[in-house]
């Protein structure tokens, strides 16, 4: 392993990350410019737990969080085009992080996120990729869907009594939009965490064992390390799926999926 090699592993950026942080403890007794690398710093610790499987995505994320109130919202760091690409990213990162941190923050988050297509708090990457790629733009769409249907479907089953029965219907409906996303779309990288969403709903064996096959595809070609740990839990959920409500369970998971 070469040198360049060696400041791409996620330890070697975890670790250069906190240095840098500890270096500017004070968050308000910096400039914009120093407010926003050290939140830039947080959101590539937060890369690293997803490459690296690591445990310590939820601290991370607090710590965003923490930073933002310090500096009065989000208000405080958008300046430039560093800040707009920081802050959307923080967004992004809110929804996917929110069931794994309750039912009532996935619930509150996930409800609102689909509120309007493409431009929604969370999901302006799609409207900001449909102009970088405009001849992508259906398999933009087709991966709003799926976001939006995955985001669904974790809503019925957190706010379901327990017991209820699977919703097969959404996630047939799922999986047929799934089919219809081009293997070559330049945002597949949104798609691993709705896949996981809905397959831990799938009731059919066939439904699984579909949606299972389409995220070791997404581990093999990424080899993140996140993925065989949400395999697993998976397989936890399916066996346990008659009384088990995977919506309060996903407090368990000890990677962040996305």
């Amino acid at each position: 392993m070469n040198v360049s090699d060696q400041a791409l592993e996620p330890i070697v950026i975890y670790h250069k990350a906190i240095r840098n942080l500890r270096k500017r403890q004070d968050l308000n007794s910096q400039d914009i410019f120093g407010q926003q690398s050290i939140l830039l710093s947080l959101l590539v610790l937060l890369v690293s737990a997803v490459v690296s499987g690591s445990s310590d995505f939820r601290t991370i994320f607090g710590l965003i969080e923490t930073c933002l109130h310090s500096l009065n919202g989000e208000e405080g760091i958008l300046h430039g085009e560093l800040g707009t690409f920081i802050i959307r990213q923080i967004r992004k990162y809110r929804g996917y992080v929110s069931p794994l941190l309750g039912p009532g923050q996935g619930v509150r988050r996930l409800s609102q996120s689909v509120a309007k297509p493409y431009t929604s708090d969370g999901w302006e990457d799609i409207s900001v990729n449909c102009q970088l790629y405009p001849h992508f733009e259906n398999a933009w769409s087709i991966i709003y869907a799926l976001n939006e249907q995955a985001c669904n479907i974790y809503v019925s089953r957190a706010l379901a009594n327990p017991g209820s029965p699977s919703r097969i219907d959404l996630v047939t409906e799922f999986i047929n939009t799934l089919k219809r996303l081009p293997p070559d779309s330049p945002g597949l990288y949104m798609v691993p965490w709705t896949i996981f969403l809905v397959a831990a709903e799938a009731p059919e064996p066939d439904q699984r064992q579909f949606l299972e096959g389409v995220l070791l595809n997404h581990y093999k070609r990424n080899g993140f390390a996140n993925l065989p740990v949400a395999l697993r839990f998976l397989q936890k959920v399916w066996s346990n799926q008659t009384y088990w409500n995977w919506a309060q369970a996903l407090t368990e998971l000890p990677v962040f999926v996305v």
